[in-house]
């Protein structure tokens, strides 16, 4: 009888050894920031299409709890308050911009990028410059703007 409960006793043990055992984790596929790259240089291409204010522009290029954060002004938080702050009043007159990417690293969870912009009047003409920082994270799957904040350089640089 001894005999008996050693060996259910052993049984036990070695069944709750093998419950607790950590199975091995499944290899995660490693991070590719490359073609995060290529998504954001591509998506800086069409920067300028915010002045559209379209809606549809917006929700495909920003997460929903994104905030932009302007020089001189409170952040901007909300879809809804960022397309009003980037449409552009109907008489404004007709411009381009242009952006660099001149650092993207990250992870992912958030993929950072660093550059510089350049505001064109519709001639060609050079009107502001100045520098970002984006953050940006993957929602559904894309990769989107999560933070944003940009100052112009002084006048004259």
């Amino acid at each position: 009888m001894k005999n008996l409960y050693t060996q259910i006793g052993l049984a036990v043990l070695f069944f709750a050894a093998a419950c607790t055992q950590q199975t091995p984790a499944v290899m995660e596929k490693p991070f590719d920031l490359e073609p995060v790259k290529a998504h954001i240089n591509k998506a800086n291409e069409t920067y300028g299409l915010r002045a559209k204010g379209d809606p549809a522009f917006f929700a495909s290029v920003y997460t929903q709890g994104a905030w932009v954060m302007p020089a001189g002004v409170p952040k901007i938080t909300g879809l809804n308050n960022i397309i009003a702050f980037f449409k552009a009043p109907a008489d404004a007159p007709p411009f381009s911009v242009k952006v660099t990417a001149e650092e993207i690293f990250g992870n992912a969870d958030n993929v950072i990028e660093t550059g510089v912009y350049e505001l064109l009047d519709d001639e060609g003409t050079s009107f502001e410059k100045g520098k970002f920082v984006v953050v940006w994270r993957q929602e559904g799957n894309a990769w989107k703007i999560h933070r944003e904040i940009w100052t112009a350089d002084a006048a004259g640089n």
